[in-house]
């Protein structure tokens, strides 16, 4: 039952403060973009991200991506996450991945920052970016949403989680009706149990197999619900 309430209050929290972060000074992008010496035209200006941070309202939380190369259907880029002075834009921290944010068949088409509680000790508290991924065949549907935690420090930021998959939906069907689709939806929970001074992370899967098939001329859906549970481990700078 305890777990049960700590998994709601982290999807509420989320929810609340991840609504409470919209607001941000938008001019605030170009001052960033002068210090890392971009021009807004080698910005992917629709992935741009700035929100304030709520449990630090002084500061925001911005993510530019670079392009470094980009046609009709595909792009890269250079992935910058760092944390601003909402009074004066100037970066506080950054982390710098070059070459990483890549849409080809897969394609990038959201960015957004989740600020959950997620405290890893009795100092450190990091805050997540969520990347979700769509395929573009109707045959075989695709969406994968990723997200990777972030934690301050000095002049940097580290991030201690690596692309994880929190969502997904894969299926293959006839596009009318006869098919199956797998969907998987993950919480992250943070344990009170800790692996070199981190907190363990409790991941609870919702698995739902959906089959769809005619039954009486009409389209039904059968589902079947599975559920696991994972840790995830702090070992050598991130969790694994």
């Amino acid at each position: 039952m305890k777990q049960k309430i700590m998994i709601i209050l982290l999807i509420l929290l989320s929810t609340i403060e991840l609504s409470h972060s919209q607001t941000s000074n938008s001019a605030n992008i170009d001052k960033v973009l002068n210090q890392l010496n971009i021009q807004q035209k080698d910005c992917f200006y629709d992935l741009v991200v700035e929100q304030i941070i709520p449990y630090t309202p002084d500061r925001s939380v911005v993510v530019v991506p670079k392009i470094i190369e980009k046609d009709e259907n595909s792009f890269s880029c250079d992935y910058y996450v760092l944390i601003i002075n909402n009074a004066s834009g100037l970066i506080i921290n950054k982390f710098f991945e070059p070459n990483s944010l890549i849409s080809d068949a897969v394609r990038i088409d959201k960015i957004s920052v989740d600020f959950a509680p997620y405290k890893l000790n009795s100092t450190t508290r990091a805050f997540g970016i969520r990347i979700l991924n769509e395929g573009s065949s109707r045959p075989n549907p695709y969406e994968n949403e990723e997200i990777s935690l972030f934690i301050p420090k000095d002049s940097l930021l580290v991030r201690v989680l690596r692309n994880y998959s929190i969502s997904s939906i894969t299926g293959e069907w006839d596009t009318n009706c006869e098919g199956q689709f797998v969907t998987e939806k993950k919480v992250l929970i943070i344990s009170d149990k800790t692996t070199n001074n981190y907190c363990d992370i409790i991941i609870k899967n919702k698995i739902t197999t959906t089959k769809k098939t005619f039954v009486d001329n009409d389209c039904k859906d059968i589902d079947t619900v599975n559920a696991k549970t994972s840790i995830l481990k702090y070992d050598n700078n991130e969790y694994k």
